[in-house]
């Protein structure tokens, strides 16, 4: 799952927030709505900020990015091998 985890970067004249986000897709990111405080928002993908765009927020406080590259094509966060079946175990960890 932490192939999967990106940075996200949203920037408002010269404030900079930081958060992450989950790749959902080719080119899609779900990350939380207060993370996108700003008017640009980036992800930082192997040392590369990649423009993104917020494209629906919903009522749980979410927010689903896209950018215009795929992430597949810069990044080895995708994979053909099944990761999990019926018999794998979930932990989490974090708060």
């Amino acid at each position: 799952m932490e192939g999967y985890i990106v940075k996200v970067k949203s920037c408002c004249d010269d404030d900079i927030e930081y958060g992450t986000g989950i790749v959902i897709g080719e080119n899609l990111v779900i990350t939380p709505s207060h993370v996108l405080s700003g008017d640009k928002h980036y992800l930082f993908c192997n040392d590369k900020d990649i423009e993104a765009t917020c494209i629906k927020e919903n009522e749980c406080g979410f927010s689903l990015i896209q950018t215009q590259e795929k992430l597949s094509e810069i990044a080895s966060i995708f994979t053909d091998d099944d990761v999990l079946d019926c018999e794998t175990e979930w932990s989490i960890h974090g708060f």
